[in-house]
């Protein structure tokens, strides 16, 4: 098994769009925090505090780590970091770009990150089509509640060598639209990788597109 070896990112991005109605096009989730979010709206970077309106208009209500509360044209949206693209002044669930497909963007160091449940338990993952199995480090498996001792001991070649393993089985993974049932994953030693990676045990079920900054991913259902 061959697992490559990936940088840990700072930020992460998600794309919403409205329709032609609102006077903005597009947002783009770049950092949130306590009452502070960096937004890309309609390709200007902004940085906005609790209560203050951007240029374009946009009216940053709450935010923290999670998700920002924001104001367009007098109608609220709840931004999260997530995977679907969505109309941006609705309170309805984000929708796909296309049907039964998710869309992720490039971060700024050029990978591609997404929320996915694991078990349930939320896990931000680096799409690592070089990887042909998932990898996590003990601490993520702790973390997600895996038993350790019913798996199988392994060996894997890395760029660091050959590292030993254990091949568990995650029960249920969930990205966007997309479950995947009894897929196999290899828990590392140590700390590495820092960011769990969603290798081939996950990607080789799914139909990938990928356009410049832009992947989508599609169910095969």
């Amino acid at each position: 098994m061959t697992i490559s070896k990936c940088l840990l990112a700072i930020g992460f991005s998600v794309l919403l769009t409205t329709q032609t109605a609102f006077a903005v096009s597009e947002i783009i989730v770049h950092v949130l925090s306590n009452n502070f979010a960096i937004l890309i709206i309609d390709g200007e970077r902004r940085v906005i505090r609790k209560g203050k309106i951007s240029p374009e208009g946009v009216k940053l209500l709450s935010a923290n780590s999670a998700s920002a509360v924001v104001e367009v044209d007098g109608l609220q949206q709840i931004l999260k970091p997530d995977v679907i693209t969505g109309k941006v002044g609705t309170d309805s669930p984000p929708i796909p770009s296309s049907i039964g497909s998710n869309v992720l963007w490039a971060s700024n160091d050029g990978f591609f990150y997404a929320n996915v449940g694991v078990n349930g338990i939320p896990t931000r993952f680096l799409v690592d089509t070089g990887a042909n199995t998932i990898a996590i480090n003990k601490q993520t498996a702790q973390r997600l509640k895996l038993d350790l001792s019913r798996g199988v001991p392994g060996k894997a070649t890395t760029a660091s060598g050959v590292t030993p393993f254990v091949a568990v089985t995650l029960d249920e993974l969930t990205l966007g639209n997309i479950t995947i049932r009894n897929l196999r994953a290899a828990v590392m030693p140590g700390e590495y990788p820092q960011v769990p990676l969603l290798g081939g045990s996950f990607l080789n079920q799914v139909d990938m597109q990928r356009t410049g900054n832009r992947m989508e991913l599609i169910p095969r259902y």
